[in-house]
């Protein structure tokens, strides 16, 4: 993916390149030009708007095509992952962690004990 994502940046660079030139041309001009250059760029985005809107339905049909493909060249093989514990939440809630042979729960922090109820 990050392979896919480094090709489109690159492909793009000379294009920012010459919009960042256009847009420092466009500061430093005179006002009078502000009117020609906005007609201008209006028109240029007019033209690629349908060429826009055909690389946009490209991408989706790759979208949709990428979870079939996957799902067909994938054989279906038990997850050997492990359960995932839900996080804590922020109100403080916790889930105590499981205790192995070797540990135990001090007298002192059991149920009946942590209200302050005596045995």
């Amino acid at each position: 993916m990050s392979g896919i994502v480094g090709e489109l940046v690159e492909t793009m660079v000379p294009v920012l390149e010459r919009v960042v030139v256009a847009m420092q041309a466009a500061h430093d001009a005179p006002k009078e030009l502000h009117a020609g250059m906005r007609a201008s760029l209006e028109k240029a985005e007019r033209d690629l708007i349908p060429h826009m809107d055909a690389v946009m339905g490209q991408l989706d049909m790759l979208q949709n095509l990428v979870p079939q493909a996957t799902a067909e060249a994938a054989p279906a093989a038990p997850s050997t992952r492990k359960a995932v514990r839900p996080p804590t939440s922020n109100r403080g809630v916790r889930i105590p962690p499981k205790l192995s042979n070797s540990q135990a729960i001090s007298p002192m922090k059991t149920a009946k004990n942590s209200r302050g109820v005596k045995k």
